[in-house]
């Protein structure tokens, strides 16, 4: 079987149990990391039992080597002192990684210098130049990993907090509350619901930041890419648009779990079991995508087929009643890969890009 090679993005973590089911769709979903892990044989904690499990593969574009405590301790930094992310962004420049920090105008001008160079420039300042967009690329999506993991830690609060209140007010009316112990996904939608009152960082600056370590990766090879933001899709199709005045076709009817796991440990033996039971259908699916790829039209038969399949054997393994629901839907942008879209590129190819949306 020739598998499709799957990248996840804009994200590069796993940080939540709501990004589980994600690994039942695919054999091996493909992660861009930041930063590298202090021992490159030992991975980072998010996705460790995902990588040992085969399931997962992080990679992080040009390492940072030396820097990357310097690095490290410039996000932390950032982390303890929100009242102050102006002047910390300041450092996003290659200045930052220098003993004697500049002062605020000589930063400022550093920003500005970085975007007006002239073009003659020598070949060890083409370098410093290149390091310094990477520097920033890295800081932007490190800084929203951080308001990821804010906005799970506030929702979950909130959570606890609706929990509280509808347990005191069940035991005044002496109501039992079993239904959210049967039912491990209406915890989770209630977490999902308090999303929305919660800051979330700006998605196109982190899809840009993204592209420039994506650029620099050893997946720019990726087949499909698969994403959880519809404002990340809504991108990649205007883009699309323009370079080639039409809009994508999109498949939908398939579904994920909204959740197989309260650990990763139990999301991994779940990922497994689905996997190991239903191989042929699996199997079917990448077939199917491999055919998108080569060609946006594929028969409605077809496709209904394929939904209705993974339709029975998703209720069998996770109740929707139980473990909820995800909608998916995969996107086919013909003749653009989405590497070309996303660098706004504009060169159509012999295959189709395919985006898939979860959520």
């Amino acid at each position: 079987m020739n598998s499709l090679k799957t990248l996840l993005f804009p994200a590069t973590v796993i940080h939540s149990i709501r990004q589980y089911p994600l690994f039942l769709l695919f054999p091996q979903i493909n992660i861009i990391a930041p930063v590298e892990p202090l021992d490159q044989d030992t991975p980072e904690e998010s996705t460790d039992t995902f990588i040992n499990s085969g399931f997962c593969q992080v990679d992080t574009p040009c390492p940072l080597g030396d820097n990357r405590d310097r690095f490290l301790h410039l996000v932390a930094d950032i982390k303890s002192r929100k009242d102050d992310y102006a002047a910390q962004l300041s450092s996003l420049t290659l200045a930052a990684m220098s003993s004697s920090p500049d002062s605020g105008e000589e930063s400022e001008r550093a920003i500005i210098n970085e975007f007006l160079t002239p073009k003659d420039l020598s070949v060890e300042e083409k370098k410093q130049n290149h390091e310094a967009r990477l520097w920033q690329a890295r800081l932007v999506l490190a800084i929203g990993e951080i308001l990821d993991q804010e906005e799970e830690e506030i929702a979950r609060n909130l959570s606890m907090v609706d929990d509280d209140t509808s347990g005191l007010f069940n035991a005044l009316r002496g109501d039992s509350d079993d239904f959210d112990q049967d039912s491990p996904f209406a915890e989770l939608s209630q977490l999902t619901g308090n999303f929305s009152a919660v800051h979330s960082g700006n998605m196109g600056k982190r899809l840009t930041s993204w592209t420039h370590l994506f650029a620099e990766s050893t997946h720019t090879d990726s087949n499909v890419f698969l994403t959880t933001s519809a404002d990340v899709l809504d991108r990649i199709t205007e883009s699309y648009e323009k370079c080639s005045d039409d809009s994508p076709k999109a498949y939908t009817g398939l579904e994920l779990p909204g959740l197989i796991g309260w650990n990763e440990q139990e999301a991994v033996d779940a990922t497994r079991s689905f996997k190991e039971d239903n191989a042929q259908l699996l199997s079917h699916l990448n077939n199917v995508l491999l055919a998108l790829m080569q060609d946006d039209e594929l028969s409605e038969a077809t496709w209904d087929e394929l939904v209705k399949a993974w339709t029975i054997v998703l209720e069998e393994r996770f109740p929707e009643a139980t473990w909820g629901r995800l909608k998916v839907s995969v996107n086919i942008f013909k003749e653009y890969s989405v590497n070309e879209l996303l660098r706004e590129k504009g060169v159509q190819g012999s295959q189709n890009g395919i985006v898939v949306l979860v959520g």
